[in-house]
């Protein structure tokens, strides 16, 4: 007698007819009765999973926890109710549920979901403070009206252990303050940590090189200088960062912006320094879209010269991330771009220069990336020359490619005996002097940031950068061109192909109201702009199973407000979106990046930072242990953002690998069967998951050696084989077991394994067709039968246990199936 995993010559299969007869034992004692767990093909099937925010919570510090409840059966679920016992100790900070309510009066908290349909999902966000050392559990469990296919999955466990130790402590932060030109600047700090604390300034966001201390010090402060200061306080459990100070510039000067391009001032002159803000604005129906940017609370002033040469433009000193433009025209409608940026000046300000025409009116706006505000330091600057700077009328447009593809990046401009210099990462490559950078097959060393720089009589501008980045889809994937973006909100309209609204301000430093959509005298039309240019609605969200992302962090920054992902004291982090095509377990890793990462996993809107809600982080636990990993539980069809940074801000190329787990499911049941004694007999079950689950058939409950295809043969089969069989299957992403499938031999119904227990309780088992019900009967007489017991049994085996039968001297006992 053998089990075999397989069968390639298997013979056909025998017709069997099923004969049902009564089965009697004379015996004495007690029986008991139970029948094989089951699992039904249709139904409701409820499963809630729990992730944390961090793997090692801290005394008196926030822990992030994220429920989700998937009903995976086929039929609606009604009535469920989640209970969420929080720590211990730990104080409930916030709570936020997709639906239904939730009573936070005692603990568990009661969260009353309602109905969740058919594969449908609801979630819930919980901050909590532990406030006692030691194991923390969060536990949860759901229920509802229906029965559950799968208990088993009802509850789930988040287990951490809180230590003692804490992050830094700001006691005092850097002061606002207004500053003299040429007067010493001085922001301080006061931090207290019981382990050792180093500092990194920014200056609106962005790391300062070397400002390491807790003292920054400018001895002769000028303008360019001004802006919103915050300091991070660092120890080995993570980062706390500090309120903003704004320091701005005493500056004589106030520049006289406007709001209404049809109310905009014009000014004259030489030389202008002064400040504005934009606190108040708004933007117009049919504003352009400022150099391709989602831009938000503009305002704008007119310059004008009477003579010809060269222009500059700055927002350096601006307490915002700011976006700079230039135009020629007389209204909305019909203004012709001369120039525009949005980060050259460094801190996220704008800086550019033209070519002045005499006489020309030349309408500068000045507004905030994604509706950001605060005070605005402006410098325009004019050289009188006959010389003209090159124009660029085309810049580079960033790619996403397949290894091997060949790519042209080009640039187009006007001038008298143009030269040209291309840069990748910032250096030079050497050779590249044409308009056209031509790359036969791009692979991972022609990964970068690549600008151009055009030249004409000694005069010099600089082309847009333009990313270049590769996407390998895994086996059986397609190409898609996916993008990482330096700024969160620019990867919005990558996404979704529109420009989103600027409700959500992303300057944590901005008192103003949310932004509101003022209306242009000329037209009260709704805005028809066009999204961003650079492939808007062609490039975006990473989708599918399997896939490596290539990309540079070169010239990354943070921005106000960012996350400090995984605490850990970043600077230069980039932000791709993934959206699982189904439920299941991700797992997302930079192994193979050039540098040290952190990886920070967020949901939400993406509108604003304060939309995100944390899911997964890491820092070094990818292969090298410099590279990040994580593994957590997506939901199909949401956006899941992912930023990935740099240690202390490093940058270098990024090797984001993601690969979607699938728990296993089977689609097919093995069915049950009364076969001949010494039959050669066939098991099989269909299983998917990704990866392909391991599996292992089971006999009565235990394993059988050597059966781990999904393909079961027993030749020949004898009554040791008989009992429920089932498949179980497994991977990474989790497990599933098969209905119970009865082989029997092809007998009439008896009883077995008759016996009393040592109280002299009747004992036995009955073996008969599956999906039956059973008449459990007994008698004194072999007469009068009575039915003491009716039992359902799916795999045809049940075992009874009588605790009556020490009542009587002689009890005789039989099995009839309830419907012969």
């Amino acid at each position: 007698m053998s089990y075999q995993p397989a069968c390639r010559t298997c013979p056909a299969r025998r017709a069997f007819t099923y004969r049902f007869a009564a089965a009697m034992a004379v015996i004495s004692g007690f029986f008991s009765f139970g029948s094989s767990p089951t699992l039904a093909a249709d139904g409701v099937d409820l499963r809630v999973i729990i992730s944390e925010s961090t793997s090692q919570p801290l005394l008196n510090t926030r822990i992030s926890y994220t429920v989700t409840v998937t009903n995976q059966g086929s039929e609606t679920a009604s009535g469920v109710l989640l209970t969420n016992s929080v720590p211990n100790g730990a104080t409930v900070q916030s709570v936020s549920v997709s639906t239904g309510t939730v009573d936070i009066s005692g603990n568990p908290l009661i969260w009353n979901i309602g109905s969740i349909t058919a594969g449908a999902s609801a979630t819930m966000h919980l901050e909590v403070v532990p406030q006692l050392l030691g194991p923390t559990s969060c536990v949860v469990g759901v229920g509802g009206n229906e029965p559950d296919l799968n208990p088993a999955d009802n509850t789930a466990v988040s287990q951490l252990d809180t230590a003692f130790g804490a992050l830094p402590e700001i006691v005092s932060g850097p002061l606002a303050q207004s500053v003299l030109p040429g007067m010493p600047l001085r922001l301080e700090v006061d931090a207290i940590s019981a382990l050792p604390l180093r500092y990194q300034w920014r200056l609106n966001g962005v790391n300062i090189p070397g400002a390491t201390n807790s003292t920054l010090l400018v001895p002769a402060f000028q303008p360019a200088q001004a802006g919103s200061y915050s300091v991070l306080a660092i120890n080995d459990l993570g980062v706390t960062s500090s309120d903003a100070a704004e320091v701005t510039p005493i500056l004589s000067l106030g520049v006289p912006f406007e709001d209404h391009f049809a109310n905009r001032k014009t000014i004259t002159g030489v030389s202008v320094l002064g400040v504005s803000q934009n606190l108040d604005a708004t933007a117009e129906q049919d504003e352009p879209l400022h150099g391709g940017k989602v831009v938000g609370r503009t305002k704008w002033i007119t310059w004008q010269s009477l003579l010809g040469g060269i222009a500059t433009v700055q927002t350096v000193g601006s307490t915002f991330d700011t976006v700079l433009a230039v135009y020629s025209g007389d209204s909305l409608a019909t203004l012709t771009p001369v120039a525009d940026d949005d980060d050259s000046g460094g801190f996220l300000t704008s800086a550019v220069k033209f070519n002045v025409v005499a006489g020309q009116k030349y309408h500068i706006a000045v507004g905030g990336h994604n509706g950001a505000s605060g005070v605005i330091v402006f410098n325009l600057g004019f050289e009188a020359t006959g010389q003209r700077l090159p124009v660029i009328t085309s810049h580079p447009a960033g790619r996403t490619v397949a290894p091997g593809t060949g790519v042209q990046l080009s640039v187009q401009a006007t001038g008298t005996s143009l030269a040209y210099q291309w840069l990748r990462n910032g250096v030079a490559v050497p050779g590249a002097n044409g308009s056209v950078l031509s790359l036969p097959s791009v692979g991972m060393n022609e990964v970068g940031v690549y600008a151009v720089r055009v030249t004409a009589a000694g005069r010099s501008v600089m082309s847009k950068t333009a990313s270049l980045q590769l996407f390998i889809p895994g086996p059986g994937e397609s190409f898609h061109e996916v993008r990482a973006e330096d700024k969160l909100a620019d990867l919005l309209p990558a996404i979704f192909g529109l420009v989103p609204p600027f409700a959500d301000s992303q300057n944590a430093q901005s008192s103003a109201s949310p932004t509101a959509r003022k209306t242009n005298s000329k037209s009260t039309k709704p805005s028809s702009r066009p999204p961003p240019s650079g492939g808007v609605g062609t490039m975006g969200t990473a989708r599918g199973y399997t896939g490596t992302h290539v990309f540079s962090t070169h010239g990354s920054t943070s921005q106000p407000g960012e996350p400090n992902h995984c605490e850990s004291p970043g600077g230069a982090s980039q932000w791709v979106a993934y959206e699982a095509p189904e439920d299941g377990v991700l797992d997302l890793d930079t192994d193979g990046s050039d540098f040290d990462t952190v990886l920070g996993v967020y949901t939400g809107s993406g509108g604003s930072f304060e939309s995100l809600h944390p899911v997964a982080c890491d820092d070094n636990s990818g292969a090298n242990g410099s590279t990040s990993r994580v593994v957590f539980d997506v939901q199909g069809g949401t956006t899941y953002y992912v930023a990935v940074d740099g240690v202390n801000g490093e940058s270098g190329t990024v090797v984001l690998n993601y690969d979607l787990m699938l728990a296993p499911r089977v689609t097919s049941q093995p069915a049950g069967q009364i076969v001949a004694h010494g039959a050669t007999v066939e098991l099989t079950a269909t299983v998917t998951g990704r990866p392909a689950p391991a599996v292992q058939w089971h006999l009565n409950g235990q394993p059988i050696s050597g059966a781990t295809n999904s393909l079961l043969v027993v030749d020949p089969f004898t009554p040791d084989h008989e009992g429920a069989y089932v498949l179980k299957a497994i991977n990474p992403a989790g497990h599933a077991s098969s209905s119970p499938a009865s082989l029997l031999i092809d007998v009439p119904l008896k009883l077995a394994s008759v016996k009393l227990d040592p109280s002299r309780q009747a004992k036995f088992r009955l073996v008969g067709q599956h999906s039956t019900t059973f008449l459990i009967q007994a008698s004194t007489n072999l007469t009068d039968w009575t039915t003491i017991d009716t039992n359902y049994s799916d795999s045809g085996v049940l075992s009874y246990l009588d605790t009556r039968s020490t009542n009587y001297s002689l009890r005789f006992y039989r099995a009839v199936p309830a419907n012969p």
